[in-house]
């Protein structure tokens, strides 16, 4: 069992199996077999070590008892185009291959307060401190509360970072005056450096918090999204994508309520 632990670290698991060839009194040998994605490659050398032995010094050696390799499978090439939209941070994905994106374990966004609710003073206010991250890239949604009669069509501006921590800047739309209406960013955030919150009106607080729309972390030409797990299982309706050149704008939005479970996305690069 060490062996084929020691086996699994080098070459990854179900890739290797050892076996008790003829050993007698703690002699003889041991023969691994590579199976899985190692059954058709030739392998690195193998060397032995031991330690922890006692007794005589004991003699370890690798001997092969096939030579050369025989190919009983052949492959395609497989072609892998760069989805970053910075070229110095590449992310290479194979295209014609349907990846499974990991976008981590999202909790509910209307409960993740980006920021206590700042009331109106009449002038405009930048907030820069006690804020809190989304728990993953995702977009923002800002909420004016209090007397919204008197809310008036300004425009909240962020400042924070992309998935790749990219500074990434965005000035969301105007609220609708005199209404308690939401405004979302088009930008998924993975951090909030700062916001300015303009004059807004009399009693109105404006509340950040996050959105059900995440960040996919790849630009996406057309909507590619095939399909998405919650927490395993998977979506009966398919995920809504928004496509977008801009990494940070490449959106996907599950059906489902988001409940701090692992969130699995199928989709074709493009």
């Amino acid at each position: 069992s060490n062996i084929q632990t020691g086996l699994d670290a080098i070459y990854g698991s179900n890739n290797s199996l050892a076996r008790l060839g003829t050993i007698t009194s703690g002699i003889g040998t041991i023969i691994v077999q590579f199976i899985g994605a190692n059954a058709t490659v030739a392998m690195r050398l193998m060397t032995a070590n031991y330690s922890s032995m006692t007794g005589t010094t004991p003699s370890v050696t690798v001997a092969s008892t096939k030579s050369g390799g025989v190919v009983v499978s052949t492959a395609p090439p497989i072609t892998y185009v760069n989805t970053s939209s910075t070229a110095v941070n590449p992310t290479w994905q194979p295209r014609g291959i349907l990846p499974l994106l990991s976008l981590g374990s999202p909790a509910l966004g209307s409960g993740i307060t980006v920021h206590a609710g700042v009331a109106d003073t009449g002038s405009q206010q930048t907030i820069s401190t006690a804020i809190t991250n989304p728990d993953v890239p995702r977009c923002l949604v800002f909420t004016p509360s209090g007397t919204t009669a008197n809310v008036t069509a300004v425009q909240m501006i962020v400042t924070g970072t992309d998935a790749n921590d990219n500074v990434l800047t965005e000035t969301l739309p105007a609220f609708t005056a005199g209404a308690a209406t939401a405004v979302t960013s088009v930008n998924a955030f993975k951090a909030v450096t700062s916001y300015i919150q303009p004059a807004c009106g009399a009693s109105v607080t404006i509340t950040p918090t996050c959105s059900p729309k995440l960040g996919l972390g790849i630009p996406m030409t057309n909507d590619g999204i095939l399909t998405g797990f919650l927490n395993g299982v998977r979506e009966s309706t398919r995920p809504t994508g928004t496509a977008s050149t801009i990494m940070s704008k490449s959106l996907v939005q599950l059906s489902s309520a988001l409940n701090g479970t692992a969130v699995l996305i199928q989709v074709t690069p493009n």
